[in-house]
């Protein structure tokens, strides 16, 4: 690793995202880490993912993820569909998706 590089997946992730993109991941990884002071992340770079959970496991352990994708970004929780959600800000299908996108180009 040359000097001055973060050795931080996450920050991985946001070098090769769109710099418009950088800063709202940022924000929500934040967010969660002010929402959750123990929280265990778990970033899989090649899918440009985090994951945040009470422990390793991503669908037992984990509630969120923030997905960086090449024009917008989607904040999604693991057990969405159980969620109370009555401003309808979530969407997806199945058993449990529910995510919500951040697309700064239409927001």
């Amino acid at each position: 690793m040359a000097e001055g590089e973060s050795c931080d997946p996450f920050d991985e992730i946001l070098a090769e995202s769109p710099s418009e993109l950088q800063a709202i991941a940022s924000s929500l990884r934040a967010l969660v880490a002010s929402l959750d002071k123990t929280f265990v992340e778990i970033v899989w770079p090649r899918q440009k993912i985090a994951s945040y959970g009470v422990g390793p496991k991503k669908m037992t352990q984990h509630y969120a993820y923030i997905a960086i994708y090449s024009s917008h970004i989607n904040l999604g929780f693991y057990q969405g569909a159980s969620l109370i959600d009555s401003s309808s800000l979530l969407c997806g299908s199945g058993k449990n998706p529910g995510q919500s996108s951040v697309n700064p180009a239409k927001n």
